[in-house]
């Protein structure tokens, strides 16, 4: 074997080693290499290094792939988002909706409805823009880890809140001993 094909090969099982998809009995059949010579390769210290540094690229690459996604996904939230808010700008801006109550926060939305013979113009505050608002802010603050939820605490009384405190008192202390009454 040739020095180009040794390396090409070397450069073959670094890559298949690297992944860590096959076993090694796959990996020197598909090289067509024999069992002997890979186990060599591998035990040399600088194609050794090859695998560990090839293992990491990919590693970082899979990574950066993670987070380009997140940051695609933020990005479309947010082009979504701002989107909306020019809606609302738009309303606020219609001459139309001056003279209406709430009319220039642009909040609200038109509608009409026919009474008899009379179209009369409904306006309501427009719930779905909002929650939409909303739940894009609440999604790019969770692709960002930046939310947590709430975590409702039953109440306690006083007693029983100084009988859990001298608890964890002896046992952070290993006093057995009755803490006493609370104070009044």
């Amino acid at each position: 074997m040739s020095d180009e094909e040794r390396k090409a090969l070397q450069d073959q099982a670094v890559g298949l080693l690297a992944d860590g998809k096959l076993s090694l009995t796959a990996i020197y059949i598909q090289l067509d290499i024999s069992q002997r010579l890979l186990f060599e390769w591998r035990k040399d210290p600088v194609f050794a290094a090859r695998v560990v540094a090839a293992r990491e690229e990919k590693r970082a690459a899979a990574r950066d792939r993670a987070i380009a996604a997140v940051e695609f996904r933020v990005e479309q939230l947010n082009d979504v988002w701002v989107r909306l808010q020019r809606v609302i700008q738009e309303r606020s801006l219609d001459p139309s909706m001056e003279k209406v109550p709430g009319g220039k926060t642009g909040l609200l939305s038109l509608d009409f409805k026919q009474i008899g013979e009379q179209i009369v113009p409904i306006y309501r505050v427009d719930g779905v823009v909002i929650k939409e608002l909303r739940e894009h802010g609440k999604q790019a603050a969770i692709e960002l880890k930046q939310w947590s939820d709430k975590v409702e605490v039953g109440p306690m009384s006083v007693v029983d809140a100084w009988a859990e405190a001298a608890r964890l008192a002896s046992e952070t202390t290993g006093d057995q001993e009755s803490p006493g009454d609370p104070p009044s």
